[in-house]
């Protein structure tokens, strides 16, 4: 009974060694610029103080396969190197659809979060930098767009 406890485990130490791992690129095969991106704060009488992002970038296809459903996972927002934000803005092509991208294809992607509460500690007068993380198949591409000065709409 001993041998047979003995065998199991090296059997299955066996099978844990040469299962399959993804030690592959995860990196989504596309090209983006750095983009252009606002951040405001609405400060209207009368309502809530929130957080936006909106923005605009360019995406192209560098890869052999055609990337579809190309979403924002997240986007953190820095500001003195700190997390300050962790929102999920909506990516659209400029024509207000879903962005998907052929081998080759260039398009511009339009994105735009929903305003989230202020928080005290964040400071209204200071740029902020957004890390965006593009996600598409399980595969991810980060882009970080520096420096954004936050505008107040009164």
């Amino acid at each position: 009974m001993k041998h047979l406890v003995i065998l199991f485990c090296m059997m299955a130490l066996a099978f844990a060694g040469c299962s399959g791992s993804q030690s592959g690129n995860n990196e989504l095969s596309l090209k983006i610029d750095n983009g252009k991106a606002e951040a405001w704060i609405n400060v209207m009488p009368g309502s809530m103080q929130t957080f936006f992002v909106t923005g605009s970038i360019n995406i192209e296809n560098y890869g052999d396969s055609t990337v579809n459903s190309i979403k924002i996972m997240k986007c953190l927002v820095y500001q003195n190197k700190l997390i300050k934000y962790n929102i999920i803005p909506d990516l659209k092509d400029s024509l207000g659809s879903e962005l998907f991208l052929e081998p080759g294809q260039l398009k511009k992607g339009l994105f735009t979060s929903k305003g989230v509460e202020l928080k005290n500690e964040f400071n209204t007068d200071k740029p902020v930098d957004l890390m965006i993380y593009f996600e598409s198949s399980k595969m991810i591409k980060q882009v970080l767009i520096p420096g954004v000065i936050i505008t107040k709409a009164h």
